[in-house]
């Protein structure tokens, strides 16, 4: 079978949910999802795809593709993929003659890996793998000697040819080598910071005119809620104060909307107004239905308030907002977008403070003393004071979406050596607790966080 596909640069920046729901729908084949369990927002997320023979990586923090690799030697499948770059057809296992003279033309010298007998011929964004093993032992000396461009073209159109084995597509760099230094140097010196202007914005291309959420700052002393999009325009919400309407002119539609009633026994926080009736025997009345709207797309969900009155117009008011922060280990997982969330806490949620004179000049001022953010373990967060008291176990049965996952007992189909060999046992300790969160409160946040890793899987502003 042969199939073509198209690598643009443009693809660079697109999150690991459009990916996922992307490959869903165009390839009808499996493909592997590779993340660290244990360091899950210091390494990077991966996904390979057997038929297209492509190596998708994600940085962490936000999600975003950096690096796109197409693996030419790839045993895995018998497909024949025939590739094209900004307009530029490269048929299977190009050669370095072919690269070099017709197709992008001399560049900058190469580099030689002698330990694994490569090299790699980088572009602006673009690098080519060659596998050296084909090559007679007196052209392999002479390149090690060499080292130079000119050398492996000779080899390559008076010997052996010398093949490509694997292409990469990034963005920032003018070769591998610099691309693959600058991340490393990132992933071990992460600035948790509100600024666009970090460090990882130079590996990731930014989609300009894009209707995609960049940034969701949370004022919380004033309750305010500010959306950033990546075309430059924004809206801010308030809590107890932006309607329903008002939220439906400037988000769009929600993905779904449903109603939901809760008895006021069951509710983990007290609202502003005050503790709920009772009735005269004590017992807990139903309140009236709230409403929820989830963004998906936005990674976000906003609950209403239905028991309006004549200052709204009658339409629902905005009462909570919560932000999933798309860890691969929850089970929000590919149902949210990943929302890259930031929130303002200058003094902790249970002191008295002044507020700003605007709602977010925190922003330009760059408090970062003060913010949390989807970056950060919760640990981190506790440092900040966030008021939090001891934790409450939340039951994965209970959520909402449960019945779409199945958990497999690998006991079912592996015998007890079987499963040691492959160690199984680990994985199976791992499943035991996978997904399973804890719940932190404070004055005005509700922090969802995995057992597993601490990692903040949402949060919940009130």
């Amino acid at each position: 079978m042969c199939l073509i596909a198209r690598i643009n640069t443009s693809e660079l920046g697109q999150s690991l949910y459009e990916t996922i729901h992307y490959l869903q729908r165009t390839v009808h084949d499996a493909f592997k999802l590779t993340y660290s369990h244990r360091d899950i927002l210091q390494t990077p997320i991966v996904i390979f795809c057997p038929l297209l023979k492509l190596r998708l990586t994600f940085e962490p923090f936000h999600q975003k593709l950096i690096l796109v690799e197409i693996l030419l030697e790839s045993a895995e499948s018998e497909t024949t993929v025939n590739f094209t770059y900004n307009a530029h057809w490269i048929t299977p296992k190009p050669s370095f003659a072919k690269i070099y003279n017709k197709i992008f033309g001399p560049t900058f010298p190469g580099k030689l890996n002698a330990a694994q007998k490569t090299y790699i011929l980088s572009y602006p964004g673009i690098s080519f793998k060659f596998n050296l093993d084909s090559v007679g032992e007196k052209a392999w000396e002479q390149l090690k000697a060499s080292q130079t461009d000119l050398n492996l073209l000779n080899v390559d159109i008076n010997h052996n040819q010398v093949l490509c084995s694997s292409i990469s597509v990034y963005h920032g760099a003018q070769s591998w080598e610099r691309f693959a230094e600058s991340l490393q140097c990132i992933l071990k010196n992460v600035v948790h910071s509100a600024s666009a202007g970090s460090p990882l914005a130079t590996l990731i291309r930014p989609l300009n005119g894009s209707s995609r959420l960049q940034k969701l700052y949370v004022n919380l002393p004033m309750g305010h809620a500010r959306f950033v999009f990546q075309d430059g325009h924004d809206t801010t919400l308030v809590l107890g104060s932006t309607t329903q309407q008002e939220v439906l002119a400037r988000l769009g539609p929600p993905e779904e909307a449903f109603r939901k009633a809760h008895s006021s026994g069951l509710l983990i926080h007290q609202l502003a107004n005050g503790p709920a009736p009772s009735t005269p025997r004590g017992e807990f009345p139903l309140l009236e239905a709230k409403v929820f709207h989830n963004y998906f797309r936005y990674g976000c969900d906003l609950m209403y308030d239905t028991s309006c009155d004549a200052s709204s117009g009658g339409s629902p008011v905005l009462k909570k907002i919560v932000l999933h922060s798309g860890v691969v280990d929850s089970l929000d997982f590919m149902r949210w977008e990943k929302c890259n969330w930031c929130i303002w806490d200058p003094k902790g949620t249970l002191s008295q403070y002044n507020l700003p004179e605007t709602a977010f000049d925190w922003v330009e001022e760059g408090a970062l003393q003060y913010i949390v953010n989807s970056e950060m373990y919760f640990a981190e967060v506790a440092v900040n004071g966030t008021g939090a008291k001891k934790p409450i176990l939340l039951d994965r049965n209970e959520t909402e979406f449960i019945h779409d996952l199945e958990i497999i007992d690998s006991s079912e189909y592996l015998s007890q050596g079987e499963r040691e060999s492959v160690g199984w046992e680990v994985e199976d300790e791992r499943t035991k607790n996978w997904g399973q969160t804890m719940l932190y409160g404070s004055r005005r946040c509700i922090w969802e966080v995995l057992i597993s890793n601490d990692s903040i899987s949402s949060v919940v502003v009130f």
